[in-house]
């Protein structure tokens, strides 16, 4: 009998390839130069209040990216860049989520898809 998790994280590779992805640029830190890279990404947005009373608005981004695209590991620091249909460029840098200390973890057990924790760079 297959292994459905490696048959179902091979047909999700497939689909994260050809229909799910975007490209984004990813800029490792202190490097001049960025790589393209397909990219799924995961987002989340919540309000909380400050000391002040104010509303405050965050929005974080999960970025699921192929090992086989972006050899190096990921560093917090690390940025990637987005730009959406009308042109406009999101700046994410790469965090470490509350609890850890590494800013990645494999999304899937074979190892092969990062999925890399970031946040908006105002």
């Amino acid at each position: 009998m297959q292994d459905m998790i490696a048959k179902g994280a091979q047909w999700f590779d497939q689909q994260r390839k050809q229909h799910l992805s975007v490209m984004v640029s990813y800029q490792a830190q202190g490097s001049m130069f960025a790589s393209s890279v397909h990219a799924t990404v995961g987002m989340t947005r919540w309000d909380s209040i400050d000391t002040a009373g104010q509303v405050v608005r965050f929005e974080t981004r999960d970025y699921f990216i192929s090992a086989d695209e972006l050899a190096t590991a990921p560093r917090r620091g690390d940025r990637i860049t987005e730009t959406d249909y009308g042109g406009t460029e999101r700046v994410y840098e790469v965090t470490v989520p509350g609890g850890s200390n590494n800013p990645w973890s494999w999304a899937d057990r074979g190892q092969r898809i990062r999925r890399i924790f970031t946040q908006l760079v105002d």
